[in-house]
C-alpha cells in the first residue's frame, strides 16, 4: 500500500459511508418486525456497499474481536445481535438525514450503488461458473469494489464528483484520480477493507481490479473474479471484445456464455431495484443505467425523518437494564452504542459519587480497571474540563495543539492512557440529577463529524443517564431487599439458637453428672468426651447460622486470581496437605487478568473445594490446581478455574445432586453443604461451575468466571 494512501486514510471519516435511502427504509421497517429472521436482514443489507462495510467495521471492533476473520455477512449478522444491526440502520440513516450534499452528488453515489449491486451479481455468478469455493464472498468482494469512492465522495463531495463525472473507463478514471488526489479509489478502498483483517484475498481483489488480465494470470481466484466482473459490469449492454477475450484468458468463458450470464444479472439487479421501489433509467448519450430519484429525494428524506423520531420516541438504542442485568452490563450497552452510533473509541465512563461529591471511573463489563482504577475528580468548577462538561450541562472537548485553553494535570493523564490527541466529555444528566459523563478519546477528524450533531449525542446522553440511573434504583433495591432478608434471617436465626442451646446445654450438664457418677477410670469416658465434642460441634454449627454472607453478588473490586491461588495453596500446604500426605500441582495462566468480585468470596469458594478433595483422600494423592484465560462460551469470555484430584471419585447417588445439600461421604461430621455454598456463591459472581469424576481418575472441578477485557487489549 503507498505510503500516501495511508497517511491520507488516517485523516479521512471512513466510517460514514452513504447508503442509498430505499434499502435503509426497508431495513429500518424490517428491523421492527416482531417476527424478523437474520436471512431477511442479510437480503437487505447486502444490497448496499456501504451498510455491508459497517457491519464487517462493526465486527471487528473489540468486543467481537474473535470474529474479526470472518467475511460471511450471515454470521456476522448472528453474532452482532438484532440490536447492533438496528443501532447500525438508524445510524446510517441520521447519516444521510443530515448529510449536506447537492443532486448530483447524490445522483453518482446511486449510481455507484447500481454499479456496485450488478458487479455483486456478476461476481457471483462468475465464481459458480468457475466452481469458486465461496460465490458469496465473490458477492460481498463485487459489492465493495467501488467503496473507496463512497470514502472520497463522502470526504470530498464537490472535488471528487467533478472528477468521476464522465463516464471514463475504470483505468482512465485511477489516472486521472492519481493526477488530482496523488491515490486511487482501488487504493482506498482496498486500505479501508485491510483494516477489517478479514481472512480474504477481498482487498487485493479491489485493489487490482483493473490490471491487464497477463499481470494477474498467477493471481488467486478472487482477484481475478473481481477484475473480469469490474470489467463485465461496465459495459452496460455494449459488447467490449477486449473485455471477452480477457475473460477467455482468466477463465476460458465463451462471449456467447458471458451473454447470457450477463442477461440474467441484469435481471436481478432489476428485480432488485424494484423490489427497493427504484426506478432505473437509461442515458440517451452514454446508454449508462442510472436511478431517478430526484423526485422521491425530499419524500425520502421525510420517511427516513419519521423513521429516526419514532426510533427515538421507543428508545431504538436502548441500553441493557434490568433485575437480572449488572450495572456493569447497563455501562457495556452504553459504551457500544455510543461507539456504533458515532465511531468513537475507546470510551470510558465516570460515575457521580454524590456522597464524596466527585466523579469515579466505573469499568463496563467489558472494560477492566487496569490504569484508570483509582482516577476520580472532585465536582468543582475549573477542576477539570471533564467536571466542567458536567457542571456546564454540555459537550465539551479539547485537542492537542489547537486554540483552546489548557488542560488540567488529571484530564491529561486521562488522555494519555486513551492515547489520543483529544477528549470529548458527554455530560450524563437526567432529569436535573447528576449521573456521570462519557468520556471518550478523539482525533480532529473526530470532532469535524462529532460537531454537527452534538443535539444528537445531547439526545443519546439523555437516554444513557436515564438506563443507569434506572439500573442503579433496581441495584439499590435489591441491596434493600437483600439487607432486609438478612435481618430476618438473622432474627429467625438467633430464635433457633436460644431454643437449641437450652436442650443441648442440659444434655451436657447429665453428660458431666454421669461421667462423675462412673468415676474417673470407667472405660466410657472416651465415649462420653466423643458425645461432648460433637454437642459443641453442634452448637457451633448453630452459631454460624447468625452469619449470613456480606457479599450480595455486587461487585466489590478486581482480584488477582493466581495471587490468591498461591496464598491458599500456602495454608493448605502447612496444615492439611502435610497431615495427610499429599502433594499440591500449580498451573496458572501467567496472564490471566483480574476478576471482578469479592477476595473472600473466591477465598470460600477455593478452600471449601480444596477441603472437599483433601477430606476423599483419606490415603492421600495429589490436588492440581489450574487456572485458564480466554475461554469462549456462547460468544462470551471466561477465566476458567480447575481443581482436580487423584482421590477414589464421587458416588453415582452423591453426582446426580452434587451442588444441593445431601448426605456426604465424608463422614457424619459434613452435613453436605459445602458444595452447595461454592454453587450459591458463584452463581453471586456471574458464574458456573461443573463436575466430573470417577473411581479411576478421580474428582475435577471447573469453574467459569466472567472475563471483563479492556477495549484495546487481547
Amino acid at each position: 500500500m503507498e505510503k500516501s494512501v495511508i497517511s491520507v486514510m488516517l485523516e479521512l471519516d471512513a466510517s460514514r459511508l452513504p447508503s442509498v435511502p430505499h434499502v435503509l427504509l426497508q431495513l429500518i421497517d424490517i428491523c421492527n418486525h416482531a417476527d424478523v429472521c437474520f436471512s431477511d436482514l442479510e437480503n437487505i443489507i447486502r444490497q448496499d456497499a456501504a451498510l455491508s462495510s459497517k457491519v464487517l467495521a462493526a465486527a471487528n471492533s473489540p468486543i467481537y474481536r474473535q470474529w474479526e476473520s470472518e467475511a460471511n455477512l450471515g454470521r456476522l449478522l448472528v453474532v452482532l445481535g438484532l440490536n447492533t444491526v438496528k443501532t447500525i440502520a438508524m445510524t446510517s440513516a441520521v447519516q444521510d438525514l443530515f448529510s449536506q450534499v447537492d443532486d448530483s452528488v447524490s445522483q453518482y453515489m446511486n449510481e455507484i450503488w447500481l454499479h456496485s449491486l450488478t458487479c455483486a451479481h456478476t461476481a457471483r455468478a462468475i465464481a459458480r461458473l468457475t466452481t469458486y469455493q465461496s460465490p458469496d464472498e465473490a458477492y460481498i468482494a463485487g459489492l465493495l469494489h467501488r467503496v473507496g469512492q463512497l470514502v472520497l465522495l463522502r470526504n470530498f463531495p464537490t472535488e471528487y464528483s467533478g472528477i468521476s463525472v464522465e463516464p471514463f473507463s475504470g483505468q482512465e478514471l485511477e489516472k486521472l484520480e492519481n493526477e488530482k488526489l496523488g491515490f486511487t479509489h482501488s487504493e482506498v478502498g482496498a486500505y479501508l477493507i485491510d483494516s477489517w483483517h478479514l481472512h480474504s484475498f477481498m482487498a487485493d481483489a479491489v485493489h487490482y481490479q483493473y490490471e491487464p488480465a497477463v499481470l494477474i494470470q498467477d493471481s488467486t481466484p478472487l482477484v481475478k473474479i473481481i477484475n473480469l466482473a469490474s470489467q463485465l459490469s461496465s459495459l452496460n449492454g455494449t459488447p467490449d471484445n477486449t473485455v471477452f477475450k480477457q475473460a477467455d484468458e482468466l477463465f476460458g468463458l465463451t462471449q456467447p456464455l458471458l451473454e447470457e450470464m450477463l442477461n440474467s444479472v441484469d435481471e436481478q439487479v432489476s428485480s432488485t431495484a424494484k423490489s427497493l421501489g427504484i426506478s432505473l433509467t437509461k442515458s440517451a448519450k452514454t446508454g449508462n443505467r442510472g436511478i431517478d430519484t430526484t423526485p422521491a429525494r425530499k419524500q425520502l428524506k421525510e420517511q427516513l425523518k419519521e423513521r429516526i423520531k419514532t426510533a427515538a420516541i421507543v428508545g431504538m438504542a436502548s441500553h441493557r437494564t434490568g433485575p437480572q442485568v449488572s450495572l456493569s452490563e447497563t455501562l457495556a450497552s452504553i459504551v457500544q452504542n455510543a461507539r456504533i452510533l458515532f465511531d468513537l473509541t475507546p470510551i470510558r465512563v465516570f460515575l457521580y459519587d454524590q456522597e464524596l461529591n466527585q466523579l469515579t471511573y466505573t469499568p463496563s463489563e467489558e472494560t477492566e480497571p487496569g490504569p484508570f482504577a483509582g482516577i476520580s475528580i472532585f465536582l468543582e468548577a475549573g477542576r477539570s474540563m471533564i467536571t466542567d462538561s458536567l457542571l456546564q450541562g454540555e459537550p465539551r472537548h479539547w485537542l492537542e495543539n489547537s486554540e483552546n485553553r489548557s488542560i488540567s494535570i488529571v484530564d491529561r493523564q486521562i488522555l494519555t492512557l486513551m492515547k489520543n490527541n483529544g477528549l470529548l466529555s458527554i455530560p450524563l444528566i437526567t432529569e436535573g440529577r447528576i449521573v456521570g459523563v462519557l468520556v471518550a478519546g478523539i482525533e480532529q477528524v473526530d470532532w469535524n463529524r462529532i460537531e454537527s450533531h452534538l443535539m444528537l449525542v445531547s439526545t443519546f446522553a439523555d437516554g444513557a443517564a436515564k438506563s443507569i440511573q434506572q439500573q442503579i434504583t433496581i441495584i439499590r433495591s435489591e441491596e434493600e431487599r437483600i439487607e432486609e432478608a438478612r435481618s430476618e434471617f438473622q432474627l429467625h436465626a438467633r430464635k433457633i439458637i436460644h431454643e437449641a442451646n437450652n436442650p443441648l446445654g442440659i444434655i451436657n450438664n447429665y453428660l458431666h453428672i454421669l461421667g462423675t457418677k462412673l468415676g474417673e477410670d470407667h472405660a466410657a469416658h472416651e465415649e462420653l468426651r466423643i458425645i461432648k465434642d460433637e454437642i459443641e460441634r453442634v452448637g457451633n454449627i448453630l452459631l454460624r447460622l447468625r452469619d449470613m454472607p456480606s457479599d450480595n453478588g455486587l461487585e466489590q473490586g478486581f482480584v488477582d486470581l493466581n495471587s490468591l491461588i498461591l496464598d491458599v495453596e500456602k495454608i493448605f500446604h502447612t496444615s492439611l496437605f502435610v497431615t495427610h500426605d499429599i502433594s499440591a500441582q500449580l498451573d496458572l495462566e501467567t496472564s490471566l487478568p483480574p476478576v471482578a468480585g469479592s477476595r473472600n468470596t473466591l477465598k470460600q469458594i477455593l478452600t471449601n473445594l480444596i477441603k472437599n478433595s483433601v477430606e476423599a483422600m483419606s490415603d492421600g494423592g495429589e490436588i492440581t490446581l489450574i487456572t485458564k484465560d480466554k475461554i469462549n462460551m456462547n460468544g462470551k469470555h471466561y477465566v476458567g478455574i480447575e481443581v482436580i484430584d487423584n482421590g477414589p471419585g464421587i458416588p453415582d447417588e452423591i453426582m446426580e445432586n452434587i451442588f444441593s445439600p445431601v448426605k456426604s461421604t465424608k463422614g457424619a461430621d459434613n452435613a453436605g453443604l459445602g458444595l452447595t455454598i461454592v454453587k450459591n456463591l458463584i452463581n453471586e459472581l456471574s458464574g458456573s461451575i461443573s463436575c466430573t469424576s470417577s473411581h479411576e481418575k478421580g474428582t475435577a472441578f471447573q469453574i467459569l468466571l466472567p472475563r471483563r477485557i479492556p477495549m484495546g487489549d487481547t
